[in-house]
């Protein structure tokens, strides 16, 4: 009976090894190393170069020519006259 018993035992243990082994993924103990990464990155041709727009701003301390009073707000110059137009057919 004792043989019979470790008989079983043996081959389940087996057809259990067996079954394990066989679903697992064989590739998964191996390394892989990519041989490219897919993107290349090229280097900065500007890197080391001095920024021409980093320098002092040549408009600082001067005044502005547009920040003067607007020559159209003043009053109205046609305000109370007679329409010259009015009445008249295109």
């Amino acid at each position: 009976m004792k043989v019979q018993y470790l008989a079983v035992l043996a081959s389940v243990s087996l057809l259990s090894l067996g079954a394990i082994t066989s679903c697992t993924n064989p590739c998964a103990a191996k390394t892989q190393t990519p041989t490219t990464t897919g993107a290349e990155v090229s280097p900065n041709p500007c890197a080391g170069k001095v920024n021409p727009c980093a320098s002092a701003n040549p408009c600082a301390g001067k005044t502005n020519p547009c920040a003067s009073a607007n020559p159209c707000a003043s009053a109205n110059p046609c305000a109370g006259k007679k329409n010259p137009c009015a009445g008249q057919a295109n």
